[in-house]
């Protein structure tokens, strides 16, 4: 691969071509050690830690979430209360 640009994405572990013809009607959506990608609670936290770090994530006048471009997302397991507060003050406001 000599004309590899930076934007390629490498995938040394995994042969296409291979994974085409032994199962040619069959899609994949995950590749092993890609997971991040596709699970929703962490593709939202991989996010919100690379845009906003240590940052309130709820912008208390205005209940935004960062990044703006990310809709609001809490995993129920390890966010409850903070899902719960947010519903609360969406409640309390009438939004």
């Amino acid at each position: 691969m000599p004309n590899r640009t930076p934007g390629d994405r490498l995938r040394p572990h995994i042969d296409d071509q291979e994974l085409s013809c032994e199962s040619p009607s069959k899609r994949v959506n995950q590749f092993p050690f890609e997971h991040v990608l596709t699970v929703k609670d962490l593709l939202a936290l991989v996010c919100r830690r690379g845009c906003c770090g240590q940052e309130r994530l709820v912008d208390a006048d205005s209940l935004s979430s960062r990044p703006p471009w990310l809709p609001t997302t809490y995993n129920l397991q390890t966010e409850l209360p903070h899902f719960v507060s947010y519903y609360q003050q969406r409640q309390k406001r009438c939004v």
